[in-house]
């Protein structure tokens, strides 16, 4: 929750997918572990604006700032054929062009301009964005995404040379 919008306890959302319509339909949401109703939301520019039972005011609303919103998985809409939500990839290994397992994912960020998906190994982090010229496919029944165009990428020799297998 970015901080209160008005006087009467609404919450101005900052997303972390910017074309997300979720917010907009959501009955409830988890809001710092506490399952709230949700009385009504609207987008206003790159934000969403919500109100929840039981926030009526803007100190109320004040007292939230900063926490995460998180819609309940049961109440997000129903997938495509390989579709999937950004979060389904938190835990994937990540599989570079020669087919050795780089990594893990650790995140997917939402930019302006594109989603990042961020590579973990140990200590060291690279950050991919998620584009056809570095992701190949994604499966998650088998838990994997296939990386490709990797030697594009600032920072991933270093990366490579310091997580090579052996």
């Amino acid at each position: 929750m970015a901080r209160p919008h008005g006087l009467a306890g609404e919450l101005r959302i900052r997303l972390f997918n910017l074309q997300s319509q979720v917010l907009l339909s959501a009955r409830r949401v988890r809001l710092s572990g506490e399952l709230r109703s949700v009385r009504g939301a609207r987008r206003e520019r790159d934000a969403i604006l919500l109100r929840l039972a039981g926030c009526d005011d803007r100190v109320s609303a004040d007292a939230l700032r900063g926490a995460i919103v998180e819609v309940m998985r049961e109440d997000l809409p129903e997938t495509e054929e390989g579709e999937f939500y950004f979060h389904d990839l938190t835990g994937l290994r990540a599989i570079g062009p020669d087919g050795v397992e780089i990594g893990q994912v650790v995140e997917v960020v939402e930019t302006a301009a594109h989603a990042t998906v961020v590579i973990g190994s140990g200590d060291r982090r690279l950050e991919v964005p998620f584009a056809e010229a570095f992701v190949g496919s994604v499966d998650l029944q088998g838990r994997t995404i296939r990386l490709q165009g990797l030697e594009e990428l600032p920072g991933w020799e270093e990366f490579w040379a310091k997580s090579r297998p052996c």
